[in-house]
Formats: structure tokens, sequence, C-alpha cells
């Protein structure tokens, strides 16, 4: 019981990184003294950080934990975020290696 309501937290927590990165994603918070790209790609790889870390403790303190019905939700939100994220990174890097 007590990792599911923690798992549920968990979801909350994947709800608003997924609304941080939708309302920032065109002009994301910046890192002092980091250039434009890698201050963007500094703030998806926090972002990514922040969803993979918890996932990463559930899987190894209670496995069975993901293999609930209840939680298929919320892996789904984790995938579709996790894989937004990396695309992001991808193009902003592809975009970068254009114009070196």
């Amino acid at each position: 019981k007590k990792y599911f309501d923690l798992f549920n937290k968990y979801g909350a927590d994947l709800q608003e990184i997924t609304k941080q990165y939708q309302t920032n994603f065109e002009n994301p918070p910046m890192v002092r003294n980091l250039p434009q790209v890698a201050g963007t790609i500094t703030w998806t790889r926090h972002l990514y950080e922040r969803i993979y870390r918890p996932l990463k403790l559930f899987q190894k303190a209670y496995p069975k934990l993901l293999k609930e019905p209840e939680s298929k939700r919320h892996l789904k939100t984790y995938n579709r975020l996790a894989e937004a994220l990396i695309k992001y990174e991808i193009m902003l890097l592809s975009r970068w290696a254009k114009v070196i």
C-alpha cells in the first residue's frame, strides 16, 4: 500500500514535469553562464533525471508494483515524456551541429 501511494505521487510528479516541459520547451529556463544550446540541453537532462531516478528506485525496491494494472498509466506517461525529452535533445544537437 505504501509503495502504491508513493507511486501515485510519482505519477503526479510526472504530470507536473510534463506541464513544465510543454510550457517551457520553446523558451526553457537557462542556467547562468551557459550558451543557449548547452543550457537547454542541461534543462532537458535535468527533467529526464527527475523522472528516471525515482522509477529506477521503484524497480529495485518493489518490482511487482510496475506490473500492476494501476501502474500502467504512469508508465505510459513516463515513456511518452522520456521519448519527448530524448527527441528534443537530439533535435537540439542536430540543429546545433548544422550551424557549426
